[in-house]
């Protein structure tokens, strides 16, 4: 057995008689009866209160003595209660509320009425630390059991506090769904009114379009006939400008043979300088 006090970490073995409190520490008879000497006494490790009177002495005695006629009907009577002790200790593990008083209540007689046997039994020694190592072995896994149970309160404490910030959380979401949605709601009235006023505006701006493609047709066909006139004119206008300056080639060259018939005209009837004649 290597199972150790919780306070001194002694080996627990002949001579140290160890006990166990209900939560499953154990301690030798000496750091037993100094820590829970007090009434408001507490265990070393886990700090539940506890008394000496309700801790269980695992070992009653380790002392050897001689083989007596008896030893075989005490013995048999030391392992029947120390079977029952097993069987009441699975038992409870078996059990959701392993430190409900009701579990425990049949596996605390059994240990009694083992300790009573070991008492009366003493000189069974050889087989008895055989059975209490089965013994602390199955008080280990409730103690561990119990570890496990000790935290159920704290999680259920967590879980009543998550459960009414999810229900807060639960109505915020709700209260902001509602919103959102008068909003969406809102949003759709005002898109519609928008999307009316738009379509207005494009009827509107398409009328206006045609209006004015049209217009622009029809200047740009005045356009295209003014520019026609006018491409017209110019050709007319440079048609007179060449016949213009025919005509004044013309008007020259008739002016110079005028110029010319006169002069002769003056050298042959009027070569005396005494009749001149006047234009």
């Amino acid at each position: 057995m290597n199972s150790r006090c919780s306070i001194c970490l002694e080996t627990l073995g002949e001579g140290n008689s160890p006990m166990t409190t209900l939560c499953g520490h154990l301690y030798c008879v000496d750091c037993a009866t100094y820590n829970f000497a007090s009434d408001d006494a507490t265990c070393a490790i886990c700090r539940r209160p506890h008394t000496l009177d309700e801790l269980i002495k695992l070992y009653p005695d380790y002392e050897r003595a001689k083989e007596g006629p008896s030893t075989s009907t005490g013995r048999l009577g030391v392992e029947a209660v120390g079977n029952d002790l097993l069987e009441a200790c699975r038992t409870v593990l078996q059990k959701d509320a392993v430190l409900d008083e009701a579990a425990l209540r049949p596996a605390l007689a059994r240990a009694d009425h083992l300790v009573e046997e070991l008492s009366e039994h003493e000189d069974d020694a050889p087989y008895i630390p055989n059975l209490l190592s089965n013994i602390i072995e199955v008080l280990t896994d409730i103690r561990s059991k119990f570890e496990q149970a000790s935290c159920i309160p704290a999680l259920e404490a967590d879980r009543d506090k998550y459960r009414v910030v999810a229900r807060k959380l639960s109505h915020k979401l709700k209260e902001a769904v509602r919103s959102r949605e008068a909003e969406r709601l809102r949003f759709g009235v005002e898109l519609a009114e928008l999307r009316a006023e738009c379509s207005a505006q494009a009827s509107e701006l398409q009328t206006k379009l045609q209006e004015t493609s049209s217009a622009l047709a029809t200047d740009r066909a005045k356009l295209e006939a003014s520019f026609a006139v006018a491409k017209e004119l110019d050709a007319q206008m440079k048609q007179c400008r060449t016949q213009a300056a025919r005509y004044k080639k013309k008007y020259y060259a008739l002016r110079k043979e005028h110029d010319t018939y006169r002069n002769g005209v003056e050298d042959a009837f009027f070569a005396d300088d005494t009749f001149e004649i006047v234009d």
